[in-house]
């Protein structure tokens, strides 16, 4: 996408006093097409490869180059929020180098010559993994404000699913490399420091490896109640 994308629609923002969804037409391959009441239609600002597909009771993701959504649920403020915020991973500056970049560290630690690195460049590979997938994600949410804005999301609506987006990005993060560390790692002992990257205050925080575990299960308790909180205001039934 052009750099300018996110001006271009802060602009169509202020400019516009038109907020809402006019439509969300379903084609016979389950495709959909949104068009804003301000005349935006939002397939257009996104990148030729990517597809808006309806997929019923489903969260706002992204897979396989599709934003995939609910059409049914689009009458909810907070899914709204949570689908502005998908469109915000697509169309910031930098966001497919810095996606190259996240599955260019997860395929080396896939590899057997990582398994013979030293492990302080091991634990270093694996927490920046952390660090990048948590600022694509803070990306992501400030790319998807203007979104928010022209379809008619209470500012404060948009920032509270925000927190609890973050809130489970980020637990769920620290869980998958607290798996990667075990995986990768059996040369750690419960003295070996290792850097945290913590979202909060954007800070690398260091603590031994025992004061890690602790700080896992912490974090797993967090994303259970992040992901049930998020889910309820988004209207999720969960199975």
């Amino acid at each position: 996408m052009p750099e300018d994308t996110i001006n271009f629609l802060k602009r169509l923002a202020e400019q516009n006093p038109e907020r809402g969804i006019f439509s969300a037409v379903i084609n016979d391959k389950n495709g959909v097409t949104v068009r804003l009441k301000s005349g935006l239609v939002i397939n257009d600002i996104l990148p030729e490869s990517y597809d808006i597909v309806n997929i019923k009771n489903s969260r706002p993701r992204i897979q396989m180059l599709k934003i995939i959504i609910d059409t049914s649920l689009l009458h909810n403020l907070y899914y709204q929020a949570g689908f502005a915020h998908e469109i915000g991973h697509v169309i910031y500056p930098n966001e497919q180098q810095e996606s190259d970049e996240i599955y260019s560290l997860e395929f080396e630690v896939l590899t057997q010559k990582f398994f013979t690195k030293p492990l302080d460049y091991r634990l270093s590979i694996i927490s920046k993994q952390l660090k990048l997938k948590m600022n694509n994600e803070i990306k992501a949410w400030e790319a998807g404000k203007p979104i928010a804005d022209l379809i008619g999301v209470d500012r404060n609506k948009y920032e509270e699913l925000m927190i609890l987006g973050l809130q489970g990005h980020y637990s769920a993060q620290v869980d998958y490399i607290s798996h990667l560390i075990k995986d990768n790692c059996p040369d750690i002992t419960q003295n070996t420091q290792i850097s945290i990257f913590n979202s909060l205050t954007n800070t690398d925080d260091q603590m031994r490896f025992s004061e890690f575990t602790e700080y896992n299960r912490k974090m797993v308790e967090m994303n259970n109640r992040a992901v049930n909180q998020f889910d309820q205001r988004i209207g999720i039934l969960r199975t």
